[in-house]
């Protein structure tokens, strides 16, 4: 059973949450089309991201949420990997920007 999600944002803003535990250890595929937007995708750290998505003049970016209560905590929380899963992103996206962050 792998999942499939169909995104189409056009002229606005997506935020896209796939923390999600029914999910875990899955082959998960989501498909975008759009543009003149941002697309902002939220995974759970350890999470393997493989692009097959095409951005024509706008930008693909992968990296960790700044938490700025984060930096005053003497105790870091240990990295919970039980809820990763492979996340493949298909689509085409033009003058926009594709985010995933975890």
């Amino acid at each position: 059973n792998t999942p499939h999600f169909h995104i189409d944002c056009w002229l606005g803003n997506a935020q896209i949450n796939l923390v999600n535990p029914e999910l875990a250890g899955k082959e998960v595929h989501l498909y975008i089309h759009g543009g003149l937007s941002e697309v902002k995708i939220f995974v759970p750290p350890g999470t393997q991201i493989s692009r097959r998505i095409s951005i024509v003049l706008g930008e693909f970016t992968h990296k960790k949420r700044m938490n700025l209560m984060g930096i005053f905590k003497k105790s870091k929380q240990p990295i919970d990997n039980n809820l990763s899963f492979h996340l493949i992103i298909h689509g085409s996206f033009v003058l926009g920007s594709v985010h995933v962050r975890y």
